[in-house]
């Protein structure tokens, strides 16, 4: 992360394809990184970094029976597909989502 002289932080890679930032555009995408698309592929690793957080390590490929594609092509974001899938999950183990 870059601090710049108003103390506002920016990062320093893509967070689609983890290029090396020019300053708020990203040289690989081409696109302002407000801005990006994500491809499913992007979407589904937030998905996995949401889930490793919250499940210590266990992504969308630990958890069985879920739609992720279904999500991401209904327009889903990344946070409320993980909220959904990991708290499915959590539930079906016997455990309390609020409790990760």
């Amino acid at each position: 992360m870059k601090e710049d002289s108003a103390g506002n932080v920016s990062p320093e890679h893509c967070s689609i394809c983890y290029t090396q930032l020019k300053g708020t555009v990203c040289t690989h995408c081409d696109l302002p990184t407000e801005d990006q698309i994500l491809s499913y592929r992007g979407w589904l690793e937030r998905v996995n970094k949401i889930l490793r957080s919250k499940l210590g390590g266990m992504d969308s490929y630990d958890i069985p029976d879920q739609c992720w594609r279904d999500r991401y092509d209904s327009g889903m974001s990344s946070d409320e597909a993980a909220d959904i899938g990991g708290r499915e999950a959590v539930e079906e183990l016997g455990f309390e989502w609020e409790d990760f």
